[in-house]
């Protein structure tokens, strides 16, 4: 088999599972969540994803293509995470994170260093391009040492999980999202198709975490003040 040919299928096989992570991803958002719709979607997104990073690293690395190595990366690290954050639901209990989380932080904290490190020499030799790997990777770092932190210093909120969930698996739409469009829409600079599903998609994903955790924060709040009007009650 040629080079050409192979990498052509890696490219129809990476077309095909964008496409089913594309379609299944709004499906995950929009049904009930913890529903088997709803966890279906998941696993599809995830699993589409996953084949969609490694087809990615494989024809990035064959045609020396540095865009489709970030998007890649940046996509699937934060589906990934947002994904293993179910795994995540004793941490505010226990603080038990297993090695597996631990690797995949890591790892991606390294690689997100080296993106970061590429833009600023891209930018040095005034290639503006270099701006998309500052942004992509910045974030990815970010978002590392947020979870690092709180696998150190385990979260009082036991619904973090929660919240890192909705997260990555949102952010790494974005992503998915973003590649889509700098594939297909052509007639706008290439630094706007880049850049403004994440200008977008960031404030309206900030957004949805804070209406579910001031709901979640009202539930408590409801639930003391109904226990102590029983307690009352009850010493009456």
């Amino acid at each position: 088999m040629s080079i050409a040919l192979f990498i052509r299928l890696f490219i129809i096989v990476h077309a095909t599972a964008g496409t089913i992570a594309l379609l299944a991803g709004p499906v995950a958002m929009l049904t009930k969540k913890g529903g088997p719709r709803h966890r279906r979607a998941g696993r599809y997104y995830t699993y589409s994803m996953a084949v969609v990073f490694v087809t990615a690293v494989v024809v990035a690395y064959l045609k020396s293509l540095s865009f489709l190595f970030m998007i890649a990366f940046f996509s699937f690290y934060l589906v990934l995470s947002g994904y293993r954050a179910l795994r995540w639901k004793r941490l505010a209990i226990d603080g038990k994170v297993s090695s597996l989380d631990w690797g995949i932080q890591i790892g991606a904290g390294i690689t997100a260093l080296v993106l970061l490190g590429w833009g600023v020499g891209q930018l040095i030799g005034q290639n503006f391009f270099g701006s998309v790997g500052i942004v992509f990777g910045g974030i990815a770092l970010v978002r590392v040492k947020q979870t690092i932190d709180r696998f150190r210093t385990p979260p009082e909120d036991k619904a973090y999980w929660l919240y890192s969930h909705i997260i990555g698996m949102s952010a790494g739409y974005v992503a998915t999202l973003t590649a889509f469009l700098v594939v297909n829409v052509h007639f706008l600079p290439p630094i706007v198709v880049w850049l403004i599903p994440t200008v977008i998609g960031v404030p309206l994903i900030v957004r949805v975490v804070r209406r579910i955790r001031a709901a979640n924060e009202q539930k408590a709040e409801n639930a003391v003040m109904n226990s102590a009007q029983a307690v009352t009650v009850t010493a009456n």
